[in-house]
């Protein structure tokens, strides 16, 4: 069946490609770490692990610890309170691990019912993170509503699809309105002042890290109840901090203890600085797992996610008169290893369609073009003169540059060969003829 202008509205909000895929929309990975972390966090949970996940910006994390929150729910019966950064509104560039810890606290503590109890350990918090301007925090059913998980986000993007998702063991259905709220950042946490509390680094031997930790410690009983039920907390969007996110990581990892102290397991999607700087924290109560994103020599699990897609938007991508036979192919192709590149060009291939019925080759040739040219566009000579050696190479130079290149999706990186220890760095095949025709590089196809 043709695609439609309601089809091409739905396909534009399904293609969002800051919108980790949902559950019937994830497609793992080729080399995944899902199987590994569920099984370290439900096999000793009382040790409280902290997992790391590391990689590209783009390269599928966020939707990597919706399968983990999924699978330590269903398949194992933890608590999982989640903490989205980005969902709710929440910029990470100022944040440090006393703040991080105090929305811990607070995600937790928004999974008990809201009775004097719980507002009365919502005041200790409070106080334990602002001290006297704790009253600027307001109240725990205002911060409760603001905060932003990953089943909320979930639940508005499946309402707007017209479909009802499990998420927290529930089936759920929110209504538009609300949907729209979530999905668009209007549940923001505007009433909270994180960031301006504490800038810097809070030891965990401090007055100030003592007393927040012990009150987390109450509300993480509370949560537990008697049972002794093992919780996991889930942070994800730190991957937006800026330029300087190998400092405020090693603030944050590094120089305390104040996270992976806390009374909890926690799942933690790291900025991409881990993957291009040599860090400590493996000794510091932290495991790290990498999340790869896809292999470019092998597209066919890119075009299985954008097949998902436009499924649950809909649109059949094997009828020929919506999908041209290889228009999907030609998209994976030409977006290297992220699903976020992936997702974002096939949505500047259904704005190319225009009024057009079916989307071709043609179109997904538009979106390809629209995406390179902005991959290209801020390239300096010395860019260039980078991208040239990491393309002869195979290896990431050790300048600032390789690093910035890297977290900007221009250098991408693939899991090590069967039988090797070292991962393999290539540049974005949207990139890479323009650097092979600049500067030359090795033989073979682009």
């Amino acid at each position: 069946m043709p695609i439609t202008p309601a089809d091409r509205r739905m396909l534009l909000l399904v293609l969002n490609p800051d919108r980790p895929a949902l559950a019937q929309e994830y497609v793992p990975p080729p080399v995944g770490c899902a199987d590994a972390i569920v099984g370290d966090l439900s096999g000793i949970p009382q040790a409280n692990l902290k997992v790391l996940l590391v990689g590209a910006r783009g390269g599928g994390k966020s939707s990597e610890m919706r399968e983990i929150e999924r699978r330590l729910i269903t398949g194992h019966g933890l608590f999982v309170s989640t903490v989205d950064l980005r969902a709710s509104g929440v910029s990470p560039g100022r944040l440090s691990a006393f703040d991080l810890l105090y929305m811990a606290g607070l995600s937790i503590l928004c999974g008990l019912p809201r009775d004097d109890a719980a507002r009365a350990l919502f005041n200790e918090l409070a106080r334990a993170y602002a001290g006297d301007k704790s009253p600027e925090l307001g109240s725990l059913d205002e911060n409760g509503d603001r905060l932003v998980s990953f089943a909320t986000a979930a639940a508005a993007a499946a309402a707007l699809f017209g479909a009802g998702i499990k998420s927290q063991g529930v089936d759920i259905e929110v209504a538009g309105a609300a949907a729209g709220a979530a999905v668009t950042g209007l549940g923001a946490v505007g009433g909270m002042i994180l960031g301006s509390r504490k800038q810097g680094v809070v030891p965990e031997t401090s007055t100030e890290g003592r007393t927040l930790l012990d009150v987390c410690t109450r509300i993480a009983r509370a949560r537990r109840g008697p049972s002794g039920a093992h919780l996991c907390i889930m942070i994800d969007g730190l991957e937006e901090m800026n330029g300087e996110s190998d400092e405020r990581f090693r603030q944050i990892f590094e120089q305390t203890a104040l996270l992976s102290m806390a009374p909890w397991s926690a799942v933690i999607a790291a900025p991409p600085c881990t993957l291009t700087e040599t860090k400590s924290v493996e000794g510091r109560g932290y495991s790290t797992y990498p999340v790869w994103g896809f292999r470019p020599e092998e597209p066919e699990r890119l075009i299985q996610l954008l097949d998902q897609r436009c499924r649950a938007a809909g649109v059949d991508p094997a009828d020929e008169s919506a999908v041209e036979p290889g228009a999907l192919g030609r998209i994976a192709n030409g977006a290297g290893t992220l699903p976020r590149h992936a997702v974002y060009i096939a949505q500047r291939a259904v704005l190319a369609m225009g009024t057009s019925t079916r989307l071709t080759i043609e179109h997904a040739e538009k979106g390809l073009q629209f995406f390179g040219e902005r991959l290209c566009l801020p390239l300096t000579t010395e860019d260039i003169d980078l991208l040239a050696r990491v393309d002869r190479t195979g290896e990431l130079p050790g300048e600032e540059s390789a690093a910035r290149l890297f977290a900007d999706g221009r250098i991408i990186v693939c899991p090590p060969a069967h039988g090797t220890r070292v991962p393999r760095w290539t540049v974005h095949p949207l990139i890479l003829p323009e650097v092979r025709a600049a500067r030359g590089g090795r033989d073979g196809p682009v």
